[in-house]
């Protein structure tokens, strides 16, 4: 009798530990909109609504809007803010056996104004939806892929692909382990990465990767969240870590665009294995962070995390067959060692072709000596709008000119641009340090018509492009970067100090300044491997100075002439040019600026890696046109340019052409060679379009070879007044 009463009681306490310990139990929810318990809809800015959740064994309520914390208890009272947005109110029910979510998500942006593709998650699937997003648009359907990889040598880390491909056929034990990692848990309201425990003869990294639904989206901007919940990490042989591609055309799994973030503070922003920038650490917390991937039309590439610039980028890579829309690598490392080490995903919007810049920038920083700019576009006025102190910078809007008597920083991924605008960097009594306009890593500055005044300091930025500008020095000499992956173009510009230098670094073999003046010298400086050759097309300039690899080559535009014996002009007359001394590294060329394909292109690989900006192409061959002549630079695809000569470390090498002149073929083929053609500074042109230097080939019936001094001596060859006399002379 006493043992079995002991048992009942032992049975009773067993029952009462278990409800004791139970998860809470969410018996409804419902917000004040609607009055129902639906969780996605729109709203207008400045209502007033109240979410409210039923729950049983609740100990605590947690809220959050768009993951940041909130007051509230079963129920929570939330104004809409007076802006367009997305909003999530999510609350989290604790009790002793663990946690419950439950989530609402408002808008008051418009169905055109939506987001193409939408997903946080609420309704607690990635497949088979039932509900639909505030716009009452059905919600996406996820696919997901399992893989997963024995981290040994890498000839075995492909060992267990599902089919065994590569290495042996799987068990039935490592099928049910991928099915298993097949199946994501989305029961907070987010996706979690999926975890199984690792056994010797199964791999210890384990992939899920969510694949959206094909929309062969190319452009635009792409949103969501991430969360590590342990923090900050540091595992030997792998790591717990998020991969997101975008604008995936599904080819080879290394050459997508991809965005990587691991718990241990590795940051990547990639196409393939080839780095946009360099790559960055992340400071790894347990707070979620937003992340806007963007790529434009041009093909530019950035990267923002909670709103601040990370990385910025250039491909020409186009995609070869339809792309889903994102894919989204959830790892886990060694989970039975890191079992509190997962990875959290959520609040996904895709917008194609919109472009979802953070906002700009003005702040004047600590100290008020440095004011910092960002975001895209900005101008001179709207920063003296926004710093409102004229001791400091200040804008006369009549004669369109600032004044800073600060120093300037222009914030990487910010672009600061002047039209027909002065900018003056002037030195100020209220601080005790020289002022200057610095233009960070992955800035960009843009002047057209314009002048900027005092030092400027350049490291590694994306863009510069300064057309029709004048850059008067103050300290005497001006350091320029010459660059390969954004931008780079100077046309027209005035250099007025003592000297000017540029920085080569590798793979700017292929760049050009155009139609500028230079008061002083001009050096070229290589950094890094095969610096490369600066062009000075068209340009004025004093001494010439190269070092440390680099060279620099004066270049001028080539015109051409073809007549008949009478004088007249040849149309659609057929030009070749060869270098007679070196017409591999400095043929002919042409003024058409492009970015290639930085290593070709491949079928299998359906990629091609990030390019490097080229300021000219090869060009040997032209055509006269109606008047006789070749190309001008208004035709910077067909005009010719011809080098005259390159210095590198102090050794000057002079070129000289052969020009062949034809029309006709077979027994009717006129034809002229003309040799060693010989540019000069005597072919600068003030005006790019209008010729000084005119060679004029006289087609009269004859096949023959001649030289450039005996076209001179007679009168076919030198500045145009005196061409143009002679053709006058022989039409009489």
């Amino acid at each position: 009798m006493k043992k079995a009463k002991a048992m009942s009681v032992f049975l009773v306490v067993c029952c009462l530990s278990v409800v004791a310990s139970a998860q809470p139990v969410i018996k409804g929810f419902s917000n004040s909109k609607t009055g129902d318990a639906k969780t996605m809809f729109l709203v207008k800015p400045g209502e007033k609504l109240t979410f409210s959740v039923q729950a049983e064994g609740a100990k605590s309520y947690e809220w959050t809007v768009n993951k940041k914390a909130a007051k509230g208890e079963t129920k929570f009272a939330w104004t809409v803010p007076d802006a367009k947005g997305i909003w999530e109110i999510h609350v989290t029910v604790g009790g002793k056996g663990g946690q419950v979510h439950a989530e609402w998500v408002v808008s008051t942006l418009t169905k055109e104004e939506a987001p193409n593709y939408f997903d946080y998650f609420t309704d607690k699937r990635y497949r088979k939806r039932e509900q639909t997003d505030p716009w009452g648009r059905p919600l996406p359907e996820w696919g997901t892929q399992a893989i997963a990889v024995k981290w040994t040598e890498w000839q075995e880390q492909w060992l267990f692909l599902p089919g065994g491909k590569w290495g042996r056929k799987p068990t039935d034990e490592y099928k049910d382990l991928l099915k298993k990692l097949s199946v994501l848990d989305t029961s907070c309201c987010f996706v979690q990465a999926p975890s199984h425990p690792a056994r010797k003869d199964y791999p210890l990294h384990l992939l899920t990767r969510l694949v959206g639904p094909r929309n062969g989206m190319e452009f635009g901007t792409w949103k969501f969240r991430f969360r590590f919940p342990n923090g900050k990490t540091r595992m030997k042989g792998g790591k717990t870590h998020l991969k997101v591609y975008f604008a995936n055309n599904q080819g080879y799994l290394w050459y997508p665009f991809w965005y990587g973030v691991a718990c241990d503070g590795f940051q990547g922003f990639r196409v393939g294995a080839n780095k946009f920038d360099n790559d960055e650490k992340f400071p790894v917390d347990k707070k979620w962070h937003e992340v806007t991937l963007i790529r434009t039309a041009e093909n530019e590439l950035y990267c923002f995390i909670d709103g601040v610039f990370k990385f910025r980028g250039k491909s020409a890579r186009q995609l070869h067959k339809p792309a889903v829309c994102m894919e989204v690598g959830l790892a886990r490392f060694q989970p039975d060692r890191y079992p509190k080490d997962t990875i959290y995903f959520d609040n996904v919007e895709i917008y194609e072709e919109k472009y979802l810049f953070p906002t700009k920038r003005v702040e004047l920083l600590k100290g008020k000596s440095t004011i910092a700019v960002g975001g895209r576009d900005v101008g001179l006025k709207e920063i003296a709008d926004t710093i409102k102190d004229l001791s400091i910078f200040s804008y006369d809007p009549a004669k369109k000119q600032a004044v800073c008597k600060a120093v300037l920083l222009v914030e990487g991924g910010a672009d600061l641009v002047l039209s027909g605008e002065t900018l003056k960097v002037e030195s100020s009594d209220k601080f005790n340090m020289g002022t200057f306009l610095f233009v960070k890593p992955n800035a960009t500055l843009q002047a057209d018509k314009s002048t900027i005044i005092g030092e400027v300091v350049f490291k590694r930025p994306f863009d510069v492009c300064l057309t029709e500008t004048s850059l008067p020095s103050i300290g005497g000499a001006l350091h320029l970067p010459a660059l390969a992956m954004g931008k780079w173009r100077f046309d027209k510009v005035n250099f007025s100090g003592s000297k000017t230098e540029f920085a080569l670094e590798g793979n700017t073999s292929r760049l050009n300044v155009y139609n500028s003046k230079f008061a002083g010298s001009v050096s070229a400086v290589g950094k890094g491997k095969t610096p490369g050759t600066l062009g000075l097309v068209n340009c004025k300039f004093g001494d010439l100075k190269a070092s440390k690899g680099a060279g620099v080559a004066p270049k001028y535009y080539l015109d051409i002439r073809a007549i008949d014996r009478r004088g007249k002009p040849v149309p659609n007359a057929r030009i070749s040019i060869v270098n007679e001394v070196d017409d591999f590294n400095f043929p002919a060329e042409n003024c058409n600026e492009f970015q290639p394909h930085g290593g070709g292109t491949s079928a299998y690989l359906n990629e091609s890696v990030i390019p490097h900006l080229i300021s000219y192409t090869t060009r040997r061959t032209a055509a006269t046109g109606k008047d006789g002549h070749t190309p001008g630079p208004a035709d910077a695809k067909k005009t010719i340019v011809l080098t005259d000569f390159a210095r590198n470390n102090g050794r000057k090498k002079d070129f000289t052409y052969t020009i062949t002149v034809e029309i006709g073929s077979g027994r009717r083929l006129i034809r002229q060679v003309i040799t060693g053609v010989n540019p000069s500074a005597e072919w600068y042109r003030a005006d790019p379009d209008k010729p000084t230097w005119t060679i004029t080939a006289k087609l009269d019936g004859k096949v023959k070879t001649v030289t450039e001094e005996e076209l001179k001596k007679a009168g076919l060859a030198g500045p145009v007044k005196v061409a143009e006399k002679t053709t006058k002379k022989g039409n009489k």
